[in-house]
C-alpha cells in the first residue's frame, strides 16, 4: 500500500486542535436540542405528533438558505460569521430552555440552525485553508469525525444529567457553555489568516457541476437512509427501542471511523477511485435491504452504511484542487444549501414509492441515485491528477 497511507495526520497542529473542540462543542449542543425536544415539548407544552413534525420542518430552513452566506462573505470576514454562529447557537439553546410559549420555541430553534448551518462552511474553509492539498481530505476527516464522536457523548452526558435538573436548565447550560467555549476559541482564530479576510461572493461555476451534484445525491442518500432504513426494521421485524437505540449508537461508533480512515483511503487510492468503490457498496447496501430477509444481515448493512456515510469530506476536499482561498466559503455554503435541498425533497418522495411499491421503492431509488453518484465522481479531479 502506497506509503502516503501512514503519513502523521495533520489535525493535531494547535490551531486545528482548538477547532476540532470547538465543533466538538457546538455538535454536543445541536444535538442535545435534538435529543430534548420531544420530551421538552410534550412535557411543557403538551404538543401533538404534526407540531413536532412543523418544528423539523422549520429547522430546515436555515440549511436550504445557508448559500446566502456565500454572498455575505464579501461584506464580512469569517472571523465576525465565526462568532456570530456560536453566539447565534447558544442563545437558541437558551431561548428554548426559557421560552414561555411554543412560539418562542420556533424562535428558538430556527437561532441555532442559522447558527448551526454557518458553521458547517466556516469550519471547513477554515480546514482547507490549513491543509495541503494532499491532506486536506485527512484534516476535514478528522473534523468531521467530531460530529458522531460528540452524538455518541451526548448520550451519557443527558443520561447522566437531565435526571438531576429540568429541561429547561439543561438547555440553558448548554446554551451558556456553547458561548462561552466560543469566547475562549476566538483568539485562537488569529492563527487562520482566512478569518480575517473577506471572501468572494458566491458564483456558479459550470466546472464544479460534479461538487453540487454530488451534494445533492449525498444528500438525498442520507434523507432516504435516515428516514427508511430504521423505520423499515422496526416496521418489518419489529424491532424494540432498545434494540433500535443500540443500533443507532453503534452507527455512530462506525460513521466516526469512517470518517477519520476516509481522508488515508484518498491518500492512497486518490478522490475518484475511493468515492467510486464507497457508491458501488452503497448500492449493494441499498439492494440488500429488497433482496436478503434476514434481520441480523440488515441491522449489518445499516452499520456499514453508517461506516460509508463520510463522501462529504472527498467532495469539500475536491474544492482544494479547483479554487482559490476565497472562494471556499461560497461554494461551501452553496453545497450545504443543495444537500439540504434533497433532504427536503427524498423523504416526500421516498413516502410516495413506499406508498405506491412498499419499501422496494425508496431503497430502488437510493440504489439508482448510488449509481448515478458513481459517474459523476468520474467527473472529480483525482490527487493524483493534483500533483
Amino acid at each position: 500500500m502506497d506509503a502516503k497511507f501512514f503519513k502523521p495526520l495533520p489535525f493535531l497542529s494547535p490551531d486545528m486542535l482548538w477547532l476540532g473542540c470547538f465543533y466538538f462543542t457546538i455538535s454536543c449542543g445541536h444535538l442535545i436540542w435534538r435529543a430534548t425536544i420531544y420530551n421538552f415539548g410534550l412535557e411543557e407544552y403538551n404538543i401533538q405528533t404534526e407540531e413536532i413534525s412543523h418544528l423539523f420542518s422549520i429547522a430546515a430552513i436555515p440549511g436550504l438558505l445557508t448559500i446566502g452566506l456565500g454572498f455575505l462573505v464579501q461584506k464580512i470576514t469569517l472571523f465576525a460569521i465565526l462568532v456570530i454562529s456560536y453566539l447565534m447557537i447558544g442563545a437558541g439553546l437558551i431561548v428554548i430552555g426559557e421560552s414561555t410559549n411554543w412560539e418562542t420555541v420556533w424562535g428558538g430553534v430556527l437561532l441555532l440552525n442559522f447558527g448551526f448551518a454557518v458553521i458547517y462552511p466556516v469550519a471547513s474553509c477554515f480546514c482547507l485553508n490549513r491543509s495541503r492539498t494532499e491532506q486536506a481530505p485527512v484534516t476535514l476527516g478528522n473534523l468531521k469525525s467530531l460530529r458522531p464522536a460528540a452524538a455518541l457523548a451526548t448520550v451519557p452526558l443527558i443520561a447522566f444529567l437531565l435526571p438531576l435538573s429540568s429541561v429547561r436548565t439543561f438547555l440553558f447550560i448548554t446554551g451558556s457553555i456553547t458561548i462561552v467555549v466560543g469566547l475562549a476559541i476566538t483568539p485562537f482564530t488569529m492563527h487562520f489568516v482566512v478569518a480575517h479576510k473577506r471572501q468572494r461572493r458566491f458564483q456558479f461555476r459550470l466546472d464544479l457541476l460534479p461538487f453540487y451534484a454530488l451534494n445533492f445525491l449525498n444528500g438525498s442518500r442520507s434523507a432516504l437512509f435516515k428516514t427508511f432504513v430504521i423505520f423499515f426494521l422496526v416496521h418489518n421485524y419489529g424491532l424494540q427501542i432498545g434494540t433500535t437505540a443500540g443500533i443507532v449508537v453503534c452507527g455512530y461508533i462506525f460513521n466516526c471511523l469512517g470518517y477519520l480512515l476516509i481522508g488515508p483511503l484518498v491518500l492512497s487510492f486518490g478522490h475518484r477511485k475511493v468515492l467510486q468503490y464507497v457508491y458501488f457498496l452503497v448500492a449493494i447496501l441499498f439492494l440488500g435491504f429488497i433482496l436478503i430477509d434476514a434481520r441480523d444481515v440488515l441491522i449489518s448493512l445499516y452499520l456499514v452504511d453508517s461506516f460509508l456515510f463520510c463522501t462529504s469530506v472527498v467532495t469539500d476536499a475536491h474544492l482544494k484542487l479547483n479554487c482559490e482561498e476565497q472562494d471556499y466559503a461560497g461554494q461551501l455554503s452553496a453545497g450545504i444549501s443543495v444537500f439540504y435541498f434533497a433532504g427536503f425533497l427524498m423523504p416526500v418522495l421516498g413516502a410516495m414509492l413506499w406508498q405506491h411499491f412498499d419499501y422496494h421503492g425508496p431503497f430502488v431509488l437510493g440504489a439508482v441515485l448510488a449509481v448515478i453518484s458513481i459517474l459523476v465522481s468520474q467527473r472529480l479531479k483525482s490527487g493524483a491528477e493534483a500533483t
